[in-house]
């Protein structure tokens, strides 16, 4: 029950994060206006969009797979592009339990720990965040003179004058976090005298050496060019949805190949939030950056709310399908074996 109140706590406070972000974007819009331009845009290049984020998502299970495997699993690829749905889908509820969701329903199926695939999934968040930041970096040094003031301004200095503020308070936690983790190597994994831990203290060495497993694949991958070979298709795929979604409105088919990338960093900064499925964050951030190209606000807004809603309807389409799929199909026949 305490856990249940914690959960719907949580869920609101994160959903009125998000309808914050999304009143700010939205406050000085003519909704009628929006409608109408929504009613207007050109769909056909949702469509192509959805073909192409569809390939994204069975390129991610894929390569997900190919971080299992070093651990002595064969998941099936469905399997894992069915939980990988599942989670995304899980993150509309409460922002990053679907990155548990969806260890939870692949370990179901194919009789994985789930501890050791959230290792994974660790690793594989590691990697998407590095290749965000190169990504930013690269968008910097191309335009620095148009990108490098927005990102100060709307990120950069706001995230300073924070730590400023709070500098003593993030000294004492990073130390504290530091010896926090120095006591937990040394009490649950690295103590001397096995036979002297307890089940609790068991039980967490257990789940700490399997999470340490799973985030250890990505230097034992069987094919490490495949693998980054995967990572380059994904945001590629990224890359050439948030272009293509340009020539859904007028108003944005004039930006070119440039602005498709700034729409990459800046709209994945905006998913990142901790708000469900990036709701209000993507909104505000996109509509906001794209003025720098001389888009109108109100005209920025309509794309990101086009880009942003079907992205969020498939989601929540091939997510629910997936869902049934696991939950009533039969078990696998040849379930790996460690």
């Amino acid at each position: 029950m305490k856990i249940n109140i914690v959960a719907s706590i949580k869920y609101l406070l994160f959903l009125s994060a998000g309808i914050l972000l999304l009143w700010l974007a939205f406050r000085n819009y003519n909704i009628n206006v929006l409608a109408d331009s929504m009613k207007n845009a050109h769909y056909k290049w949702i469509g192509i969009s959805m073909v192409l984020t569809f390939f994204g998502f069975m390129s991610r299970a894929h390569r997900w797979n190919m971080l299992i495997r070093p651990m002595g699993y064969k998941p099936g690829l469905l399997n894992s592009f069915y939980s990988l749905m599942v989670g995304y889908f899980a993150n509309f509820a409460i922002p990053r339990i679907g990155e548990i969701t969806r260890c939870a329903m692949l370990g179901r199926k194919e009789k994985i720990p789930v501890d050791e695939l959230i290792g994974t999934v660790i690793a594989e968040r590691v990697i998407d965040l590095l290749s965000l930041l190169t990504l930013m970096i690269l968008l910097t040094v191309l335009q620095f003179e148009r990108i490098g003031g927005f990102l100060y301004e709307k990120i950069l200095h706001p995230l300073l004058e924070k730590m400023q503020n709070n500098s003593m308070v993030l000294l004492v936690f990073f130390g504290a976090s530091l010896v926090g983790l120095g006591l937990l190597y040394r009490y649950f994994i690295n103590s001397r005298n096995d036979k002297e831990k307890g089940p609790f203290q068991t039980k967490v060495a257990g789940l700490l050496t399997n999470i340490l497993t799973g985030l250890r694949t990505v230097s034992r991958l069987e094919r490490p060019l495949f693998f980054w070979l995967h990572t380059v298709f994904i945001w590629s795929i990224y890359y050439t949805v948030s272009y293509l979604c340009f020539f859904c409105t007028d108003a944005t088919s004039g930006l070119g190949m440039m602005e498709g990338l700034y729409v990459l960093v800046i709209g994945g900064l905006g998913m990142s939030a901790p708000v469900q499925g990036g709701l209000g964050a993507f909104h505000w951030i996109v509509s906001e950056g794209l003025t720098l190209y001389g888009i109108a606000l109100q005209d920025g807004l309509v794309y990101a709310t086009i880009c942003h809603a079907f992205q969020s309807l498939f989601i929540v389409f091939l997510g629910g399908i997936s869902y049934f799929i696991l939950i009533f199909s039969s078990k696998s026949n040849d379930s790996p074996t460690k």
